[in-house]
């Protein structure tokens, strides 16, 4: 129903845009990301007036298994695209890791429309006691892209080029009280 402005985009359950704003999907990479939920209109009357047309909300993987996780991935493709992504997750004891760092590279037939996106996602937390978890999540991403002119057409050179530096962090604190009371604190 409402418009792009009205939905609230969180990533690790702090909002990433603001109230009203819209948000530069450009920049987010589906880097460590362990889920995506999405919600519409009235069941995401819980995050707020300012989520009027919905919530988007991205979590960050955590370390799952004993035994440390270490992937790789290389993809690539026409116009110079390559896509780069190293990752390395775990527990141990009552610690878990998980880090994925990735470069991605592509560019087109045009002069100056290249796209560089390079992303470092982790989450690192502990176990204190029987129910309590403390955990620390980072998303760092740098982006360069750059807008062609109209030199095809006209032939004057008016071309731009835009960089982006986000930097979203997170220190979350969770308490299970009872089976049905759960208390959250958080610090981004």
């Amino acid at each position: 129903g409402g418009a792009a402005d009205f939905n609230k985009v969180l990533i690790d359950g702090i909002p990433a845009n603001d109230i009203g704003g819209a948000f530069d999907w450009e920049t987010v990479g589906a880097v460590g990301i362990e889920q995506i939920e999405v919600l519409r209109t009235a069941n995401s009357v819980a995050y707020g007036a300012d989520a009027l047309g919905g919530v988007i909300s991205l979590t960050t993987r955590r370390g799952q298994t004993r035994t440390p996780e270490l992937t790789y991935a290389l993809d690539g493709g026409s116009f110079g695209t390559v896509r780069n992504e190293l990752s390395l997750g775990g527990v141990v004891n009552r610690f878990d890791y998980f880090l994925d760092v990735s470069r991605f590279d592509t560019d087109n037939e045009v002069p100056n429309n290249a796209f560089h996106n390079d992303t470092i996602a982790g989450r690192f937390g502990v176990v204190l006691g029987t129910s309590t978890d403390v955990s620390f999540t980072v998303r760092r991403i740098e982006t360069d892209s750059e807008t062609p002119g109209a030199v095809l057409f006209n032939g004057v050179a008016y071309d731009s080029s835009q960089t982006n530096d986000l930097t979203h962090f997170v220190v979350t604190a969770r308490s299970q009280v009872t089976s049905r009371l759960r208390t959250d604190l958080q610090f981004a």
